[in-house]
């Protein structure tokens, strides 16, 4: 039998033992029985000053009309009144112990033989009182808000820095080496309530030579991969900060993309299998049902056939969702009853589709794209692999007893290594976590292997650098894209049966010298069509190129902005938002300006605007380009 067999039935056993610990039940005596010596009702605080020893529930503060209990069960629920059935609901299994703790009694009877007076029998509950006892505690606990401090299923940062796994019916912390494991419930200012089990971790450490990320990794590679030395390590990064969850302060989201037999279905079907529980799979699917369904969790989430092909009024929302998870924001919903509900959103996301729909800079900031080609044989599509739960147990471990050195040495080395490498905040954020994550599991040795040379950060953040460029270029600034939709926006002119664009009238100009003062007077009309002025060369201080100009209002403009994200007279606010050496927005930009210098006459009305700097910007667009 071999090392790695013992230590499998070692956690096999430990398992069992957990599970028989947690069988254990409360007894709940009949109500008119003394418990612990005391009488019903007779307990110290009756009826309103606490709630009565060793109750099966908990008061964990209030909101509006609304007090939030945990029930018998660890459940949490919205209490706001307290009936008969809401009180039965909250105890469940310990039906006797709050008519111990609130007896109503019946009249005094006298034996019939000695005629002695006998105590009152208890014949019902005081609901009234038990429900005032519940507010008054309620009312010490203060102000409870669930969308912050309940935490669902998941990875999870309690306040020394630890990380918590909630696997439903136990939370798990590593502390000295050793695996502990305790109820849910209150922890450090944050509410851990019982919920179905998920994925637990594995009982003992898991040496990196016995982790499953290197076979993961190896199997990974066999894909098609576009760049086949760093997306596959980038995939079992994701998988692990699937497993961080809420602990991160970034997660990643992953799409993965290509056409028909490239092995979609089976590299979803290894994720699955090794994620078990602790991720939520779906397709076709809406933004409200992925959050009714996690609620609070902060687990994975793979969302397939994510098609670009499909109505993107069903799509955006999803990725809306994505986005915010990816950072930890808070969401607001109305409800029917025109209250609004707010949670925060702490899931990793991995999406898959054969084409990718229309994404924002900011959602691509968020993401990493994963391209596949189609596999090599017919034989390597029908390939089958043998994966477990024991195997995201196993990562999960190594999470658990790796995260401090993640979040202190390795992810920090990473951020360093990629802001060197002129990666922005945004895509240091993305990929540094990944990369983190991954070496976490998998140790500098194997991403060596893979193909990355982790042990030169030069070398290895030149690499990234240069397989991520294309990708990374593409998430332009905001002003930028407006900018250049600007320019690359048609004019409502037909010349010899074409529309001439913004830019290209302007690219005309200045490649006619010869006759430049025709020429603006025919480009200058043009413009006006489109709602845009030009300003001679010279005309604007320290320049000597020419000047577009930008109203902040025009009629023109709103129709050629909209169903853009500019629409609506953004694009003023959008190009201010650009460096001041070619974005010219108030006087100080430019030593000689008036604040009259940027009113600007266009057709027969003079219009405040915002001005371009031409020369500047194509002086930086050319040093951007290098």
């Amino acid at each position: 039998m071999t090392k790695k067999h013992i230590k499998t039935i070692r956690s096999m056993f430990s398992d069992a033992r957990e599970e028989l610990a947690a069988q254990a039940r409360i007894t709940d005596p009949p109500s008119h029985l003394a418990r612990d010596g005391v009488m019903p009702g007779q307990w110290t605080g009756f009826p309103y000053q606490s709630l009565p020893p060793d109750c099966p529930i908990s008061v964990h503060g209030l909101n509006g009309n609304v007090m939030y209990v945990t029930d018998a069960n660890g459940q949490l629920i919205e209490v706001e009144r307290g009936d008969a059935v809401t009180i039965t609901r909250l105890f469940g299994k310990y039906q006797n112990y709050p008519e111990w703790a609130f007896p109503r009694f019946g009249k005094p009877q006298k034996d019939p033989e000695t005629g002695e007076e006998l105590p009152p029998k208890i014949n019902g509950l005081e609901y009234q009182k038990m429900h005032r006892c519940l507010v008054a505690e309620a009312g010490r606990k203060g102000l409870f808000d669930p969308s912050k401090q309940h935490r669902g299923r998941g990875g999870w940062l309690d306040a020394e820095g630890n990380f918590v796994w909630h696997g439903g019916e136990q939370l798990y912390v590593v502390r000295d080496g050793k695996l502990l494991h305790s109820r849910p419930g209150e922890h450090q200012g944050s509410l851990y309530t019982v919920q179905p089990s998920i994925t637990k971790p594995w009982m003992s450490p898991v040496a990196r030579e016995e982790s499953p990320a290197v076979q993961l990794l190896a199997d990974f590679k066999t894909w098609s991969w576009e760049r086949d030395y760093l997306d596959p390590v980038l995939l079992v990064g994701w998988l692990v900060t699937a497993l961080m969850g809420g602990a991160l302060k970034w997660r990643p989201i992953i799409f993965t993309t290509g056409g028909a037999g490239v092995g979609k279905s089976t590299l979803h079907g290894i994720i699955e299998a090794v994620m078990g529980s602790a991720v939520m799979a779906t397709a076709d699917t809406t933004a409200a049902g992925i959050y009714q369904n996690i609620k609070q969790d902060s687990t994975g989430v793979i969302v397939d056939e994510f098609e670009a092909s499909a109505n993107m009024a069903k799509r955006q929302p999803v990725i809306d969702l994505a986005r915010i998870a990816a950072s930890g924001s808070s969401m607001f919903r109305g409800g029917a009853d025109h209250t609004g509900t707010s949670f925060e959103v702490r899931c990793s996301f991995f999406f898959s589709a054969i084409n990718v729909p229309q994404l924002n800079t900011a959602d691509k900031s968020r993401m990493v794209i994963l391209n596949l080609g189609k596999l090599a044989s017919s034989s390597e599509a029908g390939r089958e692999f043998v994966y477990s739960s024991d195997q995201g147990r196993m990562l999960l471990r190594q999470v658990m007893d790796g995260y401090k050195y993640f979040r202190e040495t390795l992810l920090p080395d990473w951020k360093q290594m990629l802001h060197k490498a002129d990666f922005n905040q945004r895509q240091v954020d993305t990929y540094g976590t990944l990369l983190a994550a991954a070496e976490l599991v998998l140790g500098p040795e194997a991403m060596e292997d893979a193909g990355l040379p982790t042990t030169d950060p030069i070398a290895v953040g030149e690499l990234i650098a240069a397989a991520t460029k294309t990708e990374r270029e593409e998430q332009l600034p905001n002003w930028q894209r407006c900018l250049e939709y600007l320019l690359d926006s048609p004019i409502e002119l037909y010349r010899n049966g074409e529309r001439p664009t913004v830019g290209g009238l302007i690219s005309e100009l200045q490649a006619t010298e010869q006759n430049p003062g025709i020429a603006i007077d025919v480009v200058r009309k043009s413009l006006s069509l489109a709602g845009l002025g030009l300003l001679d060369r010279g005309k604007l201080a320290d320049s000597n190129g020419y000047t577009l100009c930008v109203p902040n209002t025009h009629q023109q403009l709103n129709r050629l902005f909209a169903n853009t994200e500019f629409a609506g007279e953004v694009w003023g606010s959008a190009l201010k938002q650009g460096p001041s050496d070619f974005i010219i927005r108030n006087v100080s930009d430019r030593p000689g300006l008036t604040n009259n210098s940027f009113k600007v006459k266009i057709g027969l009305t003079t219009k405040h605007c915002v001005l371009i700097d031409l020369a500047a910007f194509q002086k930086w667009q050319a040093g951007s380009d290098d």
